[in-house]
Order: structure tokens, then sequence, then C-alpha cells
């Protein structure tokens, strides 16, 4: 359940941030990249307020944060390999939100050819056939979703997650069936859309 919560606790964190008086991308998405990458795996990528979100809070950092992690994953020997691959997760999750549908098919079809959790790679299914348009592939992989009996040891988890989540609400199982229906709400709309937008989770809620 690890992987889980760790992306439950990046779709709490995820918000669709406005540009605050910047000048220029480029000048928006300064920061130091050596300290960056210096980071301990915690502090860069679980940080719910700080390490590479700091940056990503600015819509024009999404490509440049892409590529951080993506030297992150290469330039850190002594990541766990689970760790590493919610790195590049994210990474991917960037690289969708800028646009870079191939880079991002790319990388979405590595993760789930290694991806252990049933939970987990149904959601993969899933976001893989929404950026390629397949909505068939997408409902299929919703049905999947919905179908999987929630784990004994999920309780216990979420019970974990609002202790080290205080202010956020926990997920409710199965994890990231609000994102898949929001996919499928707004299905002809682009991934920054269709994932961040508050009006694509409330199509969700309201049916």
């Amino acid at each position: 359940m690890t992987r889980a919560l760790a992306l439950a606790a990046l779709i709490v964190a995820a918000s669709a941030c406005a540009a605050k008086g910047v000048e220029s991308p480029k000048q928006a998405c300064a920061y130091d990249r050596a300290a960056m990458l210096a980071l301990d795996i915690e502090s860069f990528d679980q940080d719910l307020d700080g390490g590479w979100r700091a940056v990503a809070e600015n819509p024009f950092c999404d490509a440049e944060v892409a590529d951080l992690l993506a030297d992150y994953q290469r330039s850190r020997t002594d990541i766990p390999v689970k760790q590493k691959a919610l790195v590049k997760f994210h990474e991917f999750q960037l690289r969708a939100t800028a646009g870079q549908t191939e880079r991002a098919l790319k990388l979405i079809g590595e993760i789930r050819s290694n991806e252990d959790d049933i939970s987990d790679r149904l959601y993969q299914e899933a976001t893989e056939a929404f950026l390629k348009r397949d909505r068939a592939g997408l409902l299929a992989a919703r049905n999947a979703l919905i179908a999987l009996p929630e784990p004994p040891e999920f309780a216990a988890a979420m019970k974990g997650f609002s202790a080290k989540y205080p202010d956020s609400k926990p997920p409710r199982w199965p994890v990231n069936l609000d994102v898949v229906d929001a996919f499928i709400a707004c299905f002809d709309k682009t991934y920054k859309v269709a994932y961040g937008s508050p009006e694509c989770r409330a199509e969700t809620a309201a049916r």
C-alpha cells in the first residue's frame, strides 16, 4: 500500500496554480538545481510544500521540473527502486501536464510494465488509455478497478495517512477512482485540465 498512499498524497497536493506576476517562464523557473539534486528522497519527492513541488507550483515550469525529476533519477544511486519508480511517475505526470504526450506515454508504459500492485497498474492503464484517446480501454480499466476488493490493511493505512497529513482528506477505495472518473467526464480535454480542473472533479462527484 505504500505506493498507493504516496500517489494519493500527490493527488491531495496537486492543484492548478496560477502564475504570480512573473516576467517570463525562464525567470519563473529559477531554482538551485545542485541543491535540489542533493536533497534526500523524502525532502525532494514527499515534501508537499517543498522539493520539486515548490518549483512546479508555477504552471510555466512543468517541462523543466520533469527534466529535473529525470536528472534526479539518473544522478542518485542511493534511492530504493520503489521510491525511484514513484519519482518516475511524477515525471510522467509533469510530461503529460506539459503536453509532452509521446514522452509521457513512453514513461507510463515503462512504469506499468514494472508495476506489481494491481490497483496502481489499473490506474496506470486508465491513464494511458486517456492519453491515447482510447475510451473503451479507459472504461475497461475503470470497471476492473472498481471490481477490486478493498484490502484488509487499507483502513489502517488510511489512519496512517491521516496522521501524516492531518489537513488532508484520506482517499477512499479504490484509490485514484476519482481521477479515472475525471478522465471519463472530461475525455475530450487535455490531461492537465482533466486531472487538475475542479470542474472535471465536480462532474464526477455529481454522478
